[in-house]
């Protein structure tokens, strides 16, 4: 176990990529769709880590 502050960028999207079904999906040794999922929140991540979160908003 370890504290939010200490996860790495990858540790808190597999986090996130595993709700809301925890008890199925596992972070740990992750499946495809934890893989895939993780990649995209992990992009996303960036996007906002970069131009802020505005830029994750369609504002059509």
């Amino acid at each position: 176990n370890k504290g939010a502050d200490k996860l790495t960028a990858r540790e808190a999207a597999r986090l996130a990529a595993i709700l809301p079904s925890p008890r199925r999906y596992n972070a740990g040794s992750p499946g495809p769709y934890v893989r895939r999922r993780a990649a995209r929140i992990q992009a996303a991540m960036g996007t906002v880590r970069e131009q802020g979160p505005d830029a994750c908003v369609d504002r059509r």
